[in-house]
């Protein structure tokens, strides 16, 4: 999970013109003004060239269409954070609450809105109660993705499952990673992150949660160790590592093993190696074979712990 002042990432300035409201005089050989405060005088709606006219009359609006006004259904004004007025981020859409307690769950949010204000919004998972923390990526243990791999999903230049409403859940035992257009080359900056989150979630609660300092960061860099905030493993500041970086083994192209969050001490043999949390889905040693294939696996205690005696 990401959050942008705050896997949950933002940041938003906008600026609202006051209104220009003129006189209720009416010319019908000047230009009307981008905003217009109309009233009930108009020009004559009796022909095609008048077609677009606008009036205001007994608390309706009106518009001049084939020689005839026709009153205008207004549906009221869409709520902030929703499909048609999309935040730019949840902490965005918590800030502009005004002061309402918003519930942990599914918005509305758009990429790059103050360059693009008609930008595609897509809903996204947001943990209000932590503060505003939007959900990027999710990876699930014995995923069913098909032929599709954690390495494509990692790695697709398209959204995985974006607008699959069980995949934004937390607490469904829905068996799919999750990818939404936040976690893209360009995207991820225009997103502005200042905080990363990677949360352990089991049956809904988490158990484990690091925080990572996500500024002026990019998708591809964000979980490395001179990043990190807290840690619920104590020992991690003081024990070396081999391995801490998102890609792990896999960027080496790896054919036998695909580790990814990997945060690892020490090989030395399946049985000798060491570490803290890791997600595997191409077995090489015995504790990534079996029920543990595809699977996410991290160390109960307080620290690292090792081989086939990682928690799944």
């Amino acid at each position: 999970m990401i959050s942008q002042s705050t896997v949950f990432l933002a940041a938003l300035a906008s600026v609202v013109s006051g209104q220009l409201c003129v006189p209720e005089t009416l010319d019908c050989n000047e230009v009307l003004p981008i905003i217009y405060k109309m009233g009930d005088g108009s020009c004559a709606c009796d022909s095609k060239a008048h077609d677009g006219a606008l009036k205001y009359s007994n608390g309706k609006l009106f518009l001049c269409l084939n020689s005839e006004w026709k009153a205008l259904r207004m549906t009221g004004v869409q709520e902030y954070g929703t499909e048609f007025n999309p935040g730019s981020s949840c902490e965005d859409i918590l800030e502009k609450a005004d002061g309402k307690d918003l519930s942990d769950g599914v918005y509305w949010i758009g990429i790059r809105l103050s360059e693009s204000p008609l930008s595609t919004s897509f809903p996204v998972y947001c943990d209000m109660t932590s503060g505003g923390w939007t959900l990027v990526l999710k990876v699930v243990s014995h995923a069913d993705q098909g032929l599709v791999k954690f390495w494509d999903v990692l790695y697709s230049t398209w959204p995985i499952q974006e607008y699959n409403m069980e995949a934004l859940s937390i607490t469904n035992q829905y068996k799919g990673h999750y990818k939404n257009r936040v976690y893209f080359d360009g995207n991820w900056e225009s997103f502005n992150a200042s905080q990363a989150r990677v949360s352990l979630y089991e049956s809904g609660n988490v158990v484990k949660e690091l925080v990572f300092n996500a500024t002026a960061s990019q998708y591809s860099n964000w979980f490395e160790k001179a990043r990190l905030k807290s840690s619920p493993w104590s020992d991690i500041w003081t024990e070396p590592q081999n391995y801490f970086n998102l890609k792990g083994l896999s960027a080496r192209q790896d054919a036998t093993r695909r580790r990814y969050f990997y945060i690892n001490r020490n090989f030395g043999g399946c049985e000798v190696d060491r570490g803290w949390l890791v997600y595997t889905d191409h077995g090489g040693c015995h504790f990534e074979s079996g029920r543990r294939y595809s699977t996410v696996q991290y160390s109960k205690l307080s620290g690292f712990f090792g081989g086939q005696k990682m928690i799944t």
